[in-house]
Formats: C-alpha cells, structure tokens, sequence
C-alpha cells in the first residue's frame, strides 16, 4: 500500500522509468529526493516532452507538466524577461537551450502567472542529456527563487545610481554641492561605513544669486569594486559601491 501512495505521488512520467527498468526502488528513491526538493528540477526529451517537473516546478510555475512544445511555455508557465512585460523567447528558454545540447548558466527570468500575481525572479541552470551512445536526448534545468536577492540587489543598485548620479550631476537644477567633512569608521571589515557631511546650496536661475543654503549629514556603509565601470573611472576611480544611504538635514539656514 505505502509502495502503491508513493508511485500515485510520483511525477516521473512513463518514459524515464525505462531506464530504471530494474530497479523499482531505485525509482521511488529518485522520485523522493526531487520531491523534497526545494529547487525545481524539470526534465524533457528532445521532443520537448516532460519527464520530470517536481512540485517545487509546480509551485514556481503554477502548473504541472504539458502536453506542449517550447513555443507556449512562456504563455503558460508565464516566462519573462527581465523588463518584466516581454515574454521570454521560445529559442532562448534554458531547457529549449539545453536539449539543443547547450549548458546553460545562471540564466535569470521573471515569472509571473495567476497564483503568482506579483511575480518571483528565478535563476536557471540547463544540461544537455546524452544517452548511452552520447547522442542528445533531452535536457534538463534547475530552477531557483532569488526572489529575495534580487529585490535587495535592485535597491542597492538604486541606491549606487542614486550616489554616482548626484557624484556627476551636483549642479543639476541650479543646485551646487559642497563637501565639509568626510569622517570614517568601521574600516576594518566591509562594508566600511561613512559620515558625510555637506552642504546644498540654491541659486536663482540665470542670476546665480544664491537663495538658500542647506547643511545635511549622510551616513554612507560602502565596499570596493572589483572592476569599476569606464564611465565612472573619472568620477570613481575606487568603484565605491553603496550598500547603505541614508541623508538627515542637520539644519537649514533661512537666506532667501
């Protein structure tokens, strides 16, 4: 009876069983590890039929296993591309990739169906699968949920944008910018972290006359880059990253 719950549990459809013909346990226990699983593994023959999609697959993609080719899998597992709106190429799918015979590295794609309304970000990695004489015979992904990274990956970037911008553009709006002091600590270890404080100044358009003066103090936690972009080599030669950002405004003098 237990034997017969588990084989009902199993996703591993007829045609991989061939391969497995003498050994049935070696079955269940392949079955039990995809299950348990918090990745989601999926595998397909060169006919782009699926031999395995465990129910973390199941759970990421709001549905099981198809009766369908490459071309509809964006449509109905709902596969982006990054921007969020287009939907990923059939041609450019990990696993369409990986039964053509590619390896497929750490490809990210944004999913997003009906019982996923706002969307995870997953990563994806692809093997070819070879038989016996080496010929292609399917291939197979491993996807993971970065969802969490990805979020904390876009709001530091937002914030390095947000400091590489007001680094080359301090005088945007008629706005001059004046660093005071620069106080360090945390130096040992990164990120480091920074005390920073300066002072916006406004001007009249076209007159230059100067209307107000404001003093604010940034508290700054950065690291270093390894490789730093070429069009912030002038501006940031160290390739400061910022991992933290946050301005208060000591005081405001009142010239208008």
């Amino acid at each position: 009876m237990m034997q017969h719950d588990r084989a009902n549990e199993a996703s591993v459809i007829g045609p991989l069983r061939l391969s497995f013909e003498n050994s049935r346990d070696a079955i269940l226990l392949l079955e039990s590890i995809l299950h348990q699983m918090s990745d989601a593994v999926i595998v397909a023959d060169k006919e782009h039929h699926f031999l395995i999609f465990n129910r973390a697959a199941e759970r990421m993609f709001g549905v099981g296993p198809t009766d369908t080719r490459a071309e509809s899998w964006s449509r109905i597992y709902g596969l982006y591309l990054s921007d969020e709106g287009t939907r990923f190429p059939a041609q450019d799918l990990p696993l369409a990739r990986a039964i053509r015979g590619e390896e497929v590295e750490d490809v990210e794609m944004f999913v997003r169906h009906d019982k996923k309304p706002d969307g995870v970000w997953v990563r994806v990695s692809g093997r070819p699968l070879r038989d016996a004489a080496g010929e292609l015979s399917g291939g197979m992904v491993v996807c993971r949920d970065i969802s969490d990274s990805k979020k904390e990956d876009i709001f530091r970037s937002g914030q390095s944008r947000v400091l590489e911008m007001f680094v080359t553009n301090p005088t945007a709006e008629e706005v001059e910018v004046s660093v005071q002091n620069v106080s360090l600590s945390e130096l040992a270890t990164p990120p480091f972290k920074a005390a920073v404080t300066f002072q916006k100044v406004y001007y009249t358009p076209g007159t230059r006359s100067e209307r107000n003066r404001e003093t604010y103090v940034a508290q700054v936690d950065f690291i270093l880059r390894e490789h730093v972009p070429n069009e912030f080599v002038r501006v940031n030669p160290l390739g400061l990253q910022v991992e933290y950002f946050r301005v208060d405004q000591a005081f405001e003098d009142g010239r208008r």
